[in-house]
């Protein structure tokens, strides 16, 4: 079949190639570009799928200095997301200036996962990420997060993010996840979301 590629590498057409890992592969459920909306809401979940992969690419506000945010809904289109019982740990690492220091900020029971901070909208900046979840449909299993990611800078600094939690007294299946910033739009930035069976 032709428009089948072999890799993803510096191919921009043709379908995508599925990624195997550990015996299953990955399908591509939802993609999302960001293009000036308040919020970015990622659907596609089912109980097909035990494990998913969220892949982020270019992750750029519309204004400077903002921290981005990650919460659940029950509802496939991000309505009434949930609003407390994030429990997570979060972990940085500067390079590139005088904060090169490993920093860690811990939170019991939050309004949401944070997952950005500090992030501007000057050229060069953006932040690109991958976030892992295991079985979110499951009603009877609280929703757990871990993923890592990178934050540029325009002076050529950046960060190096590490998260890991869970969203805790949750008894419904996640039909959506909801990204939202501090201040201003999403001004770019490629949100997939893979499952595996």
């Amino acid at each position: 079949m032709s428009g089948i590629i072999t890799d993803n590498i510096g191919r921009s057409s043709g379908l995508i190639k599925a990624v195997s890992v550990a015996g299953g592969t990955w399908t591509l459920l939802t993609s999302v570009t960001a293009s000036g909306e308040t919020s970015i809401v990622i659907g596609g979940f089912s109980s097909t799928y035990k494990k998913y992969r969220l892949e982020i690419e270019g992750m750029t506000p519309s204004v400077d200095n903002v921290s981005g945010y990650l919460t659940v809904s029950a509802n496939a289109d991000g309505s009434s997301p949930v609003t407390s019982n994030y429990a997570y740990e979060k972990c940085f690492s500067f390079t590139g200036n005088s904060n090169n220091a490993y920093t860690s900020y811990n939170a019991d029971s939050d309004g949401n996962w944070q997952i950005i901070s500090g992030l501007g909208s000057a050229s060069g900046e953006g932040g690109d990420f991958t976030f892992m979840f295991n079985e979110v449909t499951n009603a009877t299993k609280e929703p757990s997060i871990y993923g890592w990611g990178t934050l540029g800078y325009q002076d050529g600094t950046g960060v190096r993010v590490a998260i890991g939690g869970k969203l805790e007294s949750f008894a419904s299946a996640v039909a959506s996840f909801v990204f939202t910033l501090g201040s201003g739009n999403f001004e770019a930035g490629n949100f997939r979301l893979y499952g595996m069976e």
